[in-house]
């Protein structure tokens, strides 16, 4: 019998689309059992809706220039640190990680 004690890591997953109807969050749980099985689950999730200023902005960047882009890409990830704090803290939660894709932009699945 291996005894080998489960390990447990804990996170924050964060997600925003073209769709532009909010700022997907979920706290999950990882735990690899004594046989190298990892589980997951979701604890909780929230899906924040974006400020109509926000989704402007971010709708008109697939035609802005790159100091604009450059601009964004740096205050959204300032939003989406705000707003994983207010998450964290919220549900009284102390995450290991933060996992973020970023916001996309130009989705071409097609392509």
């Amino acid at each position: 019998m291996n005894s080998k004690q489960p390990q447990i890591t804990e996170g924050v997953g964060v997600m925003s689309g073209t769709s532009l109807d909010g700022l997907d969050l979920a706290h999950c749980r990882f735990e690899e059992n004594s046989e190298g099985q990892v589980i997951w689950k979701i604890v909780c999730a929230e899906t924040i809706p974006l400020p109509d200023s926000w989704k402007k902005r971010l709708s008109q960047l697939p035609e802005s220039n790159a100091a604009t882009f450059a601009r964004t890409d740096v205050e959204l990830g300032h939003f989406i640190g705000e707003q994983v704090a207010e998450f964290v803290q919220g549900y009284q939660l102390s995450p290991g990680f933060v996992a973020s894709h970023g916001q996309t932009v130009f989705h071409q699945p097609d392509q």
